[in-house]
Protein backbone atom coordinates (compact mmCIF):
# COMPACT_ATOMS: atom_id res chain seq x y z
CA UNK A 1 0.00 0.00 0.00
CA UNK A 2 1.07 3.51 -0.65
CA UNK A 3 2.13 5.25 2.35
CA UNK A 4 1.58 8.73 0.83
CA UNK A 5 -2.06 7.94 -0.14
CA UNK A 6 -2.76 5.25 1.81
CA UNK A 7 -4.43 3.64 -0.49
CA UNK A 8 -6.38 6.13 -1.51
CA UNK A 9 -4.55 6.18 -4.74
CA UNK A 10 -7.05 9.45 -6.46
CA UNK A 11 -3.74 11.44 -8.09
CA UNK A 12 -1.42 10.14 -5.99
CA UNK A 13 2.09 11.21 -7.90
CA UNK A 14 3.58 9.06 -5.33
CA UNK A 15 1.67 5.77 -6.62
CA UNK A 16 2.26 7.04 -10.10
CA UNK A 17 6.03 7.25 -9.73
CA UNK A 18 8.73 5.37 -9.92
CA UNK A 19 10.08 5.86 -6.30
CA UNK A 20 9.40 2.17 -5.64
CA UNK A 21 5.99 2.72 -3.96
CA UNK A 22 3.30 0.37 -4.90
CA UNK A 23 -0.71 0.07 -4.91
CA UNK A 24 -2.57 -2.92 -3.43
CA UNK A 25 -4.49 -4.82 -6.30
CA UNK A 26 -7.28 -5.48 -4.20
CA UNK A 27 -8.84 -2.74 -2.10
CA UNK A 28 -7.94 -2.32 1.09
CA UNK A 29 -10.59 -3.66 2.90
CA UNK A 30 -10.65 -6.77 0.70
CA UNK A 31 -7.37 -7.65 2.54
CA UNK A 32 -8.75 -7.80 5.96
CA UNK A 33 -9.96 -11.68 6.76
CA UNK A 34 -11.12 -12.14 10.62
CA UNK A 35 -7.91 -12.23 12.27
CA UNK A 36 -6.81 -8.95 11.34
CA UNK A 37 -10.05 -7.63 11.76
CA UNK A 38 -9.94 -9.31 15.60
CA UNK A 39 -6.41 -6.75 15.56
CA UNK A 40 -7.89 -3.66 14.63
CA UNK A 41 -10.65 -4.37 17.48
CA UNK A 42 -7.73 -4.68 20.04
CA UNK A 43 -6.54 -1.12 18.80
CA UNK A 44 -9.92 0.53 19.04
CA UNK A 45 -9.93 -0.74 22.59
CA UNK A 46 -6.98 0.31 23.31
CA UNK A 47 -7.12 3.46 22.11
CA UNK A 48 -10.78 4.25 23.10
CA UNK A 49 -10.65 2.58 26.88
CA UNK A 50 -6.41 1.95 27.17
CA UNK A 51 -7.11 -2.06 27.55
CA UNK A 52 -4.60 -4.10 25.52
CA UNK A 53 -5.39 -7.45 24.26
CA UNK A 54 -2.69 -9.64 26.70
CA UNK A 55 -2.26 -8.22 30.30
CA UNK A 56 0.55 -6.37 30.93
CA UNK A 57 2.18 -3.13 28.62
CA UNK A 58 3.82 -2.30 25.74
CA UNK A 59 6.76 -5.15 25.47
CA UNK A 60 3.95 -7.79 26.56
CA UNK A 61 2.01 -7.61 23.20
CA UNK A 62 3.04 -9.35 20.32
CA UNK A 63 4.68 -8.35 18.07
CA UNK A 64 1.87 -8.04 15.24
CA UNK A 65 -0.11 -5.95 17.85
CA UNK A 66 2.44 -3.53 17.45
CA UNK A 67 2.57 -3.61 14.06
CA UNK A 68 -1.00 -2.81 13.74
CA UNK A 69 -0.97 -0.04 16.13
CA UNK A 70 1.64 1.97 14.34
CA UNK A 71 -0.05 1.64 11.26
CA UNK A 72 -3.53 2.86 12.40
CA UNK A 73 -2.01 5.57 14.02
CA UNK A 74 0.28 6.22 10.63
CA UNK A 75 -3.27 5.79 8.85
CA UNK A 76 -5.46 8.14 11.34
CA UNK A 77 -2.58 10.86 10.83
CA UNK A 78 -2.57 10.74 7.31
CA UNK A 79 -6.36 11.08 7.21
CA UNK A 80 -6.19 13.88 9.57
CA UNK A 81 -3.58 15.56 7.35
CA UNK A 82 -5.91 14.86 4.12
CA UNK A 83 -8.76 16.04 5.37
CA UNK A 84 -6.81 19.58 6.79
CA UNK A 85 -5.58 19.98 3.27
CA UNK A 86 -9.14 19.66 1.78
CA UNK A 87 -10.30 22.12 4.61
CA UNK A 88 -7.91 24.56 3.60
CA UNK A 89 -8.32 24.23 -0.15
CA UNK A 90 -12.21 24.87 0.23
CA UNK A 91 -11.75 27.93 2.96
CA UNK A 92 -8.91 29.21 -0.30
CA UNK A 93 -12.12 28.81 -2.40
CA UNK A 94 -14.59 30.35 -0.52
CA UNK A 95 -12.46 33.30 0.59
CA UNK A 96 -12.00 34.01 -3.47
CA UNK A 97 -15.28 33.70 -4.24
CA UNK A 98 -16.00 36.28 -1.58
CA UNK A 99 -13.39 38.48 -3.32
CA UNK A 100 -14.80 38.38 -6.48
CA UNK A 101 -18.11 39.07 -5.16
CA UNK A 102 -16.80 42.38 -3.59
CA UNK A 103 -15.56 43.74 -6.99
CA UNK A 104 -18.74 43.82 -8.23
Amino acid sequence: MCWKCVGEGRDCKTCNSARGHTKEKKPPLELINRNSLALFKYYTFLKNYNIWPIEGGLSEQPAIFIKVIEYCDLVISKFNEIEAERETEKAKITAKQHGQKQHR
